[in-house]
């Protein structure tokens, strides 16, 4: 092909490219934006959205960045479902009009006089309502109505599906908000239990019912539990014909949980706990925020109100191995075994009294120590042995805090004749706890397994 039939052949091209870019796509976009109920709607042009299907009525209104819903209790809106009903709206076509000359004037036939569901859309100030009647099975299409208008069309399913649900499904389902980072204060009740836990350093704590060192994780883990609660019903107890608070188990609750904040104008937020008498299928909550009280799933005090036991921390001594400079190991029969870290270009080594350790031995004996893991605590007063300890530890890191650690073992733990484990604790011994016999025997450093095979030889001649 020559260059000047080339540069023709582009010419033409060019110039279809511009005719389907110029001016038939935005053609086709006006056409498609004229079939639309709503043509430009913005996720944020809607201000309230009514809406009566068969389960009842239901008001939403915009909050700023939330939706409520018009209940004299708690009214927060489930954001999934209503943005649901926005998207549905935005894509709302009404291009497919029955003839008038086709419709009855028995609206009964599409199931228009009495609608299964109604809905109204209020934006910038101006409301337009749409009515959906019965499925038609050969189009597969739905009957609707907009309001005003004699005309009838068949319509898409979406924005029918978007609205009919009930008005608990438009129900925000997790009433309770906050941020761990928040909480200055958490305090748990119930018959059997008086919890005070608080953030420290970094840290929880216990200040009730003893002082004592508490499991992040495990704490964390309650805190979600507390924000992830659900509610799969809601009563209004002010309201006409519902059934009064007291019927829940609230007066004397089963157990209250309270969190305080650090933020001094925020108030603190009490959940009270209860079980209504005969249901073994919801436990119930009310929330100081509100005036609503929820159903909630029955396993939900359960996994609230635990023992004191579940929140201490099981891993007490625990450190990152890459941190460890020195751990030094002092048994009862006077023998001492020193372990360094040597940080090396070629790579980190470790030492046992000044020779080079056996690596896996080594890592395998930090190992188990910085997974320590606490059996059990012991509350009551007894003589642990801590004055002449079986094993004492000591942790030199180069970086976390404390930089230095001490574990010290004391007297075997015996229920009867039965050797249960060891009595063991840390730095100031205030948290006595139970360390299993395999613990302390892996703990315990075998200098024998950690030399290399030339110094094991020396020993043995």
């Amino acid at each position: 092909m020559s260059l000047k039939k080339t540069l023709v052949v582009g010419v033409i091209f060019l110039t279809l490219l511009g005719f389907i870019f110029y001016v038939e796509e935005p053609k086709e976009k006006a056409i498609k934006e004229a079939e639309l109920l709503y043509p430009g709607l913005a996720d944020n042009g809607v201000s309230a959205i009514s809406i009566a299907n068969l389960t009842g009525t239901l008001l939403l209104t915009r909050d700023g960045e939330s939706w409520k819903t018009s209940d004299l209790g708690y009214s927060l809106a489930d954001r999934a479902s209503v943005d649901g009903v926005i998207s549905a709206l935005k894509s709302f076509e009404i291009k497919n009009e029955i003839p008038a000359d086709e419709v009855e004037s028995d609206l009964t036939i599409y199931g228009l006089d009495k609608p299964a569901v109604s809905l109204s859309a209020t934006i910038d100030g101006q409301t337009r309502s749409i009515r959906f009647g019965k499925k038609n099975e050969f189009t597969g299409k739905r009957y609707a109505q907009i309001e005003g208008s004699s005309s009838l069309f068949f319509v898409m399913e979406e924005l029918f599906n978007a609205a009919n649900k009930s008005v608990a499904d438009f129900k925000d389902k997790t009433p309770i908000d906050f941020e761990n980072l928040e909480i200055s204060k958490l305090k748990i009740k119930s018959s059997k239990r008086d919890y005070e836990f608080s953030p420290t350093s970094g840290r929880w704590r216990a200040i009730k019912p003893m002082e004592a060192t508490l499991s992040n994780q495990a704490v964390s883990s309650l805190l979600l539990d507390i924000k992830n609660i659900s509610a799969g019903s809601f009563y209004n107890p002010t309201e006409k014909g519902n059934p009064k608070e007291s019927s829940f188990g609230l007066e004397k609750p089963l157990g209250t949980v309270e969190l305080s904040f650090k933020d001094p104008k925020k108030s603190p937020l009490t959940l009270s706990f209860g079980v209504k008498s005969g249901d073994d299928k919801q436990d119930y909550l009310k929330v100081s925020s509100f005036g609503s009280i929820f159903g909630v799933p029955a396993d939900t005090i359960d996994k609230i109100f635990k023992d004191f036991d579940s929140f201490r921390e099981k891993n007490p001594i625990s450190f990152s191995e890459d941190a460890v400079s020195s751990i030094s190991f002092n048994k009862s029969d006077g023998s001492a075994v020193k372990l360094e870290q040597v940080k090396d270009p070629n790579g980190a080594f470790w030492k046992v009294n000044g020779e080079k350790a056996e690596s896996p031995f080594a890592i395998a004996l930090v190992k188990d120590l910085a997974e320590l893991r606490a059996e059990s605590y012991i509350a009551e007063s007894r003589n642990f042995g801590f004055d002449k300890p079986t094993l004492k530890i000591q942790v030199d890191l180069s970086f976390g805090e404390p930089k230095e650690r001490v574990l010290v073992v004391g007297d075997k733990y015996l229920e009867g004749k039965t050797l249960k484990g060891y009595f063991a604790a840390l730095g100031d011994m205030k948290e006595p706890f139970v360390i299993s016999e395999h613990t302390f025997k892996r703990i315990t450093p075998n200098l024998e397994a950690l030399l290399p095979i030339k110094e094991k030889d020396a020993i043995t001649k």
